[in-house]
């Protein structure tokens, strides 16, 4: 797997360089973008493709449930994947009510608020408003977009009978996930993680030129170069209801 080579050199990851002012890059590992994708579309492409790589790795099928836990940038991308790949039910969980408007109106059949008890989207049980959609029965598969580990223990307990679970968001390096051992067997489930994108990229950038993945809706602030710090801070903080903001190179 590319993604696990101990040779390969990623911008950003083990490499620094993505805020400099010129980066080189291979030719052979770029992808053109089609012309009816904006540049602040295509800025989004990296995100878009490590969360298509972790939905590859759900094996997800027409007319199953998923769970997307974590309404921030890549779980709305995700939720968009999920739905143009015919899953019937996707549930979109979080704990801000304007993200999941938000993953609502790009597609999200059901969004669940676990933490606000005065949402319109709140829910007590999440695991009997699921069996309640499905027939009955947990989730066929879940995956976390987020480094909660509440969401990961959550995602264990709302799955069902052969489903599998993608853990995506990082935790802290000091974090430990408790499996309940015994009824993960007993379910037969599969429990799965995901790490960059490998050989996702090309098919990333189609998924934004069809329009199955609307990233226009997702970036919700836009800040100039000279901007930077306040744009990064704004976003990391989550202040007014930030989503996704991109820099503005140049006007």
């Amino acid at each position: 797997m590319s993604n696990l080579c101990p040779e390969k050199r990623v911008l950003g990851v083990g490499v620094d360089g993505g805020f400099a002012e010129y980066a080189v890059s291979d030719y052979r590992w770029t992808v053109k973008l089609p012309d009816n994708v904006t540049y602040d579309q295509g800025a989004l492409t990296e995100p878009l493709a490590c969360g298509l790589y972790a939905v590859n790795n759900l094996n997800a099928e027409a007319g199953q449930t998923a769970v997307v836990f974590g309404p921030g940038p890549i779980g709305l991308m995700m939720v968009q994947v999920l739905k143009s790949r015919g899953l019937e039910n996707v549930l979109l969980v979080g704990t801000r009510d304007y993200r999941l408007d938000c993953g609502k109106e790009l597609g999200a059949d059901v969004v669940v608020n676990v933490s606000d008890t005065s949402s319109p989207h709140y829910v007590e049980d999440l695991g009997a408003a699921i069996q309640e959609l499905n027939n009955g029965e947990l989730a066929d598969r879940a995956i976390t977009a987020t480094s909660s580990l509440d969401a990961i223990h959550t995602a264990l307990d709302v799955t069902g009978r052969h489903a599998t679970v993608v853990i995506f968001g990082l935790p802290g390096d000091t974090d430990v996930m408790e499996v309940p051992i015994l009824d993960t067997i007993l379910m037969d489930k599969t429990i799965r993680f995901s790490w960059l994108a490998p050989d996702t990229w090309e098919e990333a950038v189609q998924l934004i030129s069809s329009g199955d993945v609307d990233m226009d809706k997702i970036i919700s602030h836009e800040f100039p170069l000279e901007s930077l710090v306040e744009g990064i801070t704004k976003v990391r903080n989550r202040e007014d209801s930030c989503t996704k903001g991109i820099i503005k190179v140049s006007a």
